[in-house]
């Protein structure tokens, strides 16, 4: 008992840093999702301008959708840093909210001012 009050401060410390890191992980994903999501039109405008072929923009489309796939998997297969669950999955299909859905935990929870 007297083990775990003495080190309770760095204990706190070294769990805010584990929980930043794994909040910074996941708001880098998120960040790369709607990222690959808001590049769609014009990636298939660009496309279009310059082959004038829809076979071709099919690639684009093809590779996108690649992408987009891969990332919101790894999106909704992010660990929550503080219970351990997935951050968006709570049941069958992912929710791409700004808290975990088992405790709770906000994305902005732990950042500085």
């Amino acid at each position: 008992m007297g083990y775990r009050e003495g080190s309770m401060e760095e204990d706190g410390k070294g769990e805010g840093k584990e929980l930043e890191k794994g909040l910074r992980a996941i708001r880098r994903r998120r960040r790369f999702l709607w990222g690959l999501l808001l590049v769609y039109i014009p990636a298939i405008w660009i496309s279009l301008e310059v082959t004038g072929s829809d076979r071709k923009t099919s690639y684009v489309f093809a590779a996108w959708f690649v992408l987009i796939f891969a990332a919101s998997l790894a999106a909704s297969l992010a660990r929550c840093p503080r219970c351990g669950q997935l951050f968006h999955v709570s049941g069958v299909l992912p929710l791409f909210f700004r808290s975990c859905r088992h405790c709770r935990l906000h994305l902005g929870e732990t950042r500085q001012p």
